[in-house]
């Protein structure tokens, strides 16, 4: 994934750090609009490849989403100019523990990245470290957070029955 973003093998510890990213960003469940829309698909009775199209359309526009949602982080990232952008500094003891784990996982990996002593959101760490990664592109972004999706988005939708509307949960 890094080859074809960046064009250049990463370092061990990059590869490392970027493979905890990926895995952090994989989580995704029916309550997110792309998997929903996936499922929506599989109950439909659609192709394999239209159940993937209908998730990878719903995962780059919550990719979209997010990296909008902290523009001026990603901004702040390429100049790294006074100090971080305290909007996406975590306020939840949830949020503080994900990214606790998260800055405990890269640290396994010997991948230095300072924006994580800041605190940040689960979401602002996990761009902070992709950004640290080498993809600081907009392209680049949305493309790791897609892929990393994916495949449980597809997993997910997958495991309903095909015209099964009966038991689909619609609250």
């Amino acid at each position: 994934l890094f080859l074809s973003l960046i064009g250049d093998l990463p370092t061990p510890e990059a590869s490392a750090a970027l493979r905890v990213a990926l895995a952090f960003l994989a989580p995704v469940s029916m309550a997110h609009a792309s998997v929903h829309a996936a499922s929506i698909a599989r109950l439909c009775g659609t192709s394999t490849t239209s159940i993937l199209g209908v998730a990878a359309i719903g995962l780059a526009e919550q990719a979209g989403v997010l990296l909008d949602e902290h523009a001026e982080l990603l901004a702040w990232l390429e100049t790294a100019e006074g100090a971080f952008p305290k909007r996406f500094e975590a306020v939840d003891e949830a949020d503080r523990a994900s990214t606790d784990r998260l800055r405990k996982a890269v640290a396994q990996t010997g991948f230095s990245v300072p924006e994580l002593a800041a605190n940040p959101t689960r979401d602002a760490a996990l761009l902070c470290l992709l950004h640290r990664c080498g993809l600081k592109q907009r392209k680049q972004l949305e493309a790791a957070i897609v892929s990393a999706r994916l495949p449980t988005a597809f997993a997910e939708a997958v495991t309903k029955r095909v015209v099964a509307f009966a038991l689909y949960p619609t609250n």
